[in-house]
């Protein structure tokens, strides 16, 4: 079933997360899959995460009492690669558009991450805050 199928999305698979055709195929089997609470399915989206190498943040609370739900967030050491490959590749450059760059590579909607992800990735998921190309998907943002 496609449940199983976005348990797959670990590297015991074979899916290589620098080849756009598995990057697509656990993109899909996650989006037909996973309808359900993050919570119950937190090792299917720690998978995803990790197919398209970015890290899974379950959210908590932040500064001043905000709760932070969970999300996709790019991975510091891999932030670098990604610009280089964007820039060299569109000879742009802004989060904005490397936002967009993501989402028709990865066929998801990234956006850029935002101030309370920031903090919450920070605190719980050892975020490299001075990044200034960091993108982020709400888990909630991935069930199309």
């Amino acid at each position: 079933n496609e449940l199983g199928l976005a348990y797959l999305g670990r590297s015991e698979t074979g899916l290589d997360a620098s080849r756009a055709k598995d990057r697509e195929k656990a993109v899909d089997y996650f989006t037909k899959a996973i309808k359900l609470s993050t919570e119950l399915y937190s090792e299917a989206y720690r998978n995803l995460a990790k197919t398209l190498q970015m890290d899974f943040c379950t959210g908590g609370e932040i500064t001043g009492g905000v709760r932070v739900t969970p999300f996709l967030v790019d991975k510091a050491e891999e932030v670098k690669k990604l610009v280089a490959a964007f820039t060299e590749e569109t000879g742009k450059q802004g989060i904005d558009e490397f936002a967009q760059w993501r989402s028709k590579r990865d066929r998801l909607s990234f956006r850029p991450a935002t101030a309370a992800e920031l903090e919450a990735g920070v605190k719980y998921c050892n975020l490299n805050k001075n990044s200034l190309f960091i993108c982020a998907i709400g888990a909630d943002e991935v069930k199309r």
